[in-house]
Protein backbone atom coordinates (compact mmCIF):
# COMPACT_ATOMS: atom_id res chain seq x y z
CA UNK A 1 0.00 0.00 0.00
CA UNK A 2 1.64 3.41 -0.88
CA UNK A 3 2.18 5.84 1.71
CA UNK A 4 0.14 8.66 2.27
CA UNK A 5 -0.25 11.76 5.47
CA UNK A 6 -3.65 14.48 5.78
CA UNK A 7 -2.45 17.57 6.75
CA UNK A 8 -4.10 19.45 9.90
CA UNK A 9 -6.57 21.03 7.63
CA UNK A 10 -7.37 17.93 5.59
CA UNK A 11 -7.91 16.17 8.66
CA UNK A 12 -10.45 18.94 9.82
CA UNK A 13 -11.99 19.11 6.80
CA UNK A 14 -13.01 15.17 7.00
CA UNK A 15 -14.43 15.86 10.28
CA UNK A 16 -16.31 18.31 8.84
CA UNK A 17 -17.50 15.90 6.23
CA UNK A 18 -18.38 13.77 8.74
CA UNK A 19 -20.33 15.82 10.79
CA UNK A 20 -22.37 17.46 8.09
CA UNK A 21 -23.15 14.14 6.65
CA UNK A 22 -24.41 12.38 10.09
CA UNK A 23 -26.62 15.86 10.43
CA UNK A 24 -28.17 15.40 7.27
CA UNK A 25 -28.93 12.11 7.09
CA UNK A 26 -27.26 9.16 9.58
CA UNK A 27 -24.38 8.07 11.75
CA UNK A 28 -24.16 5.04 9.66
CA UNK A 29 -24.36 7.42 5.84
CA UNK A 30 -21.62 9.61 7.37
CA UNK A 31 -19.36 6.24 8.39
CA UNK A 32 -19.97 4.66 5.19
CA UNK A 33 -19.12 8.13 2.98
CA UNK A 34 -15.36 8.30 4.81
CA UNK A 35 -14.78 4.68 4.53
CA UNK A 36 -15.00 5.51 0.82
CA UNK A 37 -13.64 8.22 0.78
CA UNK A 38 -10.23 6.40 2.90
CA UNK A 39 -10.49 4.02 -0.15
CA UNK A 40 -9.82 6.68 -2.30
CA UNK A 41 -7.04 8.07 -0.90
CA UNK A 42 -6.03 4.37 -0.77
CA UNK A 43 -5.86 4.13 -4.41
CA UNK A 44 -4.35 7.82 -5.05
CA UNK A 45 -1.77 6.69 -2.64
CA UNK A 46 -0.88 3.53 -4.90
CA UNK A 47 -1.81 5.41 -8.18
CA UNK A 48 -0.94 9.03 -7.77
CA UNK A 49 -0.69 9.47 -11.58
CA UNK A 50 -4.57 9.14 -11.28
CA UNK A 51 -5.17 12.31 -10.28
CA UNK A 52 -5.19 15.31 -12.59
CA UNK A 53 -2.23 18.20 -12.24
CA UNK A 54 -4.22 21.07 -11.42
CA UNK A 55 -0.87 23.24 -11.10
CA UNK A 56 -1.43 25.23 -14.41
CA UNK A 57 -4.54 25.88 -13.69
CA UNK A 58 -4.96 27.22 -10.31
CA UNK A 59 -1.68 28.99 -10.33
CA UNK A 60 0.01 28.50 -6.77
CA UNK A 61 3.36 27.84 -7.46
CA UNK A 62 3.04 24.44 -6.09
CA UNK A 63 2.48 21.50 -7.67
CA UNK A 64 -1.24 19.91 -6.83
CA UNK A 65 -2.83 17.10 -8.02
CA UNK A 66 -6.85 16.60 -7.63
CA UNK A 67 -9.03 13.71 -8.03
CA UNK A 68 -13.21 13.23 -7.50
CA UNK A 69 -14.93 11.70 -4.97
CA UNK A 70 -18.40 12.13 -5.04
CA UNK A 71 -19.16 15.25 -4.12
CA UNK A 72 -15.86 15.96 -2.90
CA UNK A 73 -12.92 16.66 -4.75
CA UNK A 74 -9.67 15.61 -2.93
CA UNK A 75 -6.63 17.71 -3.78
CA UNK A 76 -2.64 16.34 -2.95
CA UNK A 77 0.61 17.09 -3.29
CA UNK A 78 3.88 14.30 -4.17
CA UNK A 79 7.01 14.11 -1.73
CA UNK A 80 9.01 11.47 -2.44
CA UNK A 81 7.76 9.52 0.32
CA UNK A 82 4.25 9.61 -0.17
CA UNK A 83 1.38 11.96 -0.65
CA UNK A 84 -0.09 14.41 1.19
CA UNK A 85 -3.33 15.21 1.16
CA UNK A 86 -4.15 18.87 1.98
CA UNK A 87 -7.42 19.63 0.96
CA UNK A 88 -10.98 17.57 0.93
CA UNK A 89 -13.51 20.32 -0.38
CA UNK A 90 -16.60 19.39 -1.54
CA UNK A 91 -16.90 20.32 -5.19
CA UNK A 92 -18.63 23.93 -5.18
CA UNK A 93 -16.30 25.17 -3.28
CA UNK A 94 -13.53 27.32 -5.20
CA UNK A 95 -9.80 25.24 -4.79
CA UNK A 96 -8.09 27.88 -5.82
CA UNK A 97 -9.15 30.64 -2.75
CA UNK A 98 -9.20 28.06 -0.32
CA UNK A 99 -5.73 26.03 -1.07
CA UNK A 100 -3.78 29.33 -1.17
CA UNK A 101 -4.60 29.93 2.38
CA UNK A 102 -3.33 26.64 3.40
CA UNK A 103 -0.46 25.68 1.37
CA UNK A 104 2.40 27.29 1.96
CA UNK A 105 2.25 26.66 5.87
CA UNK A 106 0.75 23.20 5.33
CA UNK A 107 3.44 21.84 3.04
CA UNK A 108 6.05 22.99 5.37
CA UNK A 109 4.77 21.07 8.39
CA UNK A 110 5.05 17.89 6.36
CA UNK A 111 8.42 17.99 4.96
Amino acid sequence: MGKWLLTGKAKQDIVDIWRFTQEQWSVEQAESYLNSLYEKIDLVAEMPAMGIDCTERLNLGVTVYSIVHASHVIYYTLTRKQIVIVAVFHQRMTPRQHLSQRLGRELHKTE
